[in-house]
C-alpha cells in the first residue's frame, strides 16, 4: 500500500443495482475520492462465495488526516447527484480509516481477507504480518487501525 492511511468500505448490494453502482463507483466516484488531496489509490474487491453482493474498497492515503481534511469533508458533504442516488441502494454501509500500523512484503494481491477486529489487536502486530508474509501465496500483510473519531 502507498502512504499511512487508509480508508475502507463494506457495503453490500442488490442484484438490480449492481451495473449502475459498478459504472457509478468506476466512472465517478473512485476517481473523485482520489483526485481530493491526501488520497492515492482505490481498490475495489468483491466477496466471493456469498449470496450478497458484498463490496469491499481500500482508499490508500497519505496518512489518516486526509479523511478529517477540508478536501474530503467538501466532496463528502456535497455529493453528486449520482452519489445521492446510490448511496442509499448500499445496505450493511461500513465506513472506517486509520493508519497502518504494521506491513510486510510487497505488491498488491488480487484477493484479500479482511478481518474486522472491534478492538486494537495485543499481540505483536509487526511479528504477525512479518510471519504470515512470509508463507506461501502471501504477497502482503498490513494490519489497519480505525480511529473512532
Amino acid at each position: 500500500m502507498q502512504g499511512a492511511g487508509y480508508l475502507a468500505i463494506w457495503s453490500d448490494l442488490a442484484p438490480q443495482d449492481e451495473t449502475d453502482w459498478a459504472h457509478w463507483i468506476t466512472r465517478e466516484h473512485a476517481a473523485e475520492r482520489v483526485g481530493v488531496n491526501g488520497f492515492l489509490a482505490c481498490r475495489i474487491f468483491r466477496a466471493l462465495g456469498v449470496s450478497v453482493n458484498r463490496y469491499f474498497i481500500l482508499y490508500e492515503l497519505e496518512d489518516e488526516r486526509a479523511v478529517g481534511g477540508p478536501d474530503y469533508l467538501a466532496r463528502l458533504n456535497a455529493p453528486t447527484p449520482w452519489s445521492q442516488r446510490i448511496m442509499p441502494r448500499l445496505g450493511n454501509f461500513a465506513r472506517g480509516g486509520g493508519r497502518i500500523a504494521a506491513s510486510a512484503g510487497t505488491g498488491q494481491g488480487g484477493i484479500v481477507a479482511p478481518l474486522r477486529l472491534d478492538t486494537a489487536p495485543p499481540w505483536d502486530a509487526a511479528g504477525v504480518v512479518a510471519e504470515l508474509a512470509g508463507l506461501d501465496r502471501i504477497i502482503a500483510v498490513r494490519v489497519l487501525l480505525t480511529d473512532i473519531a
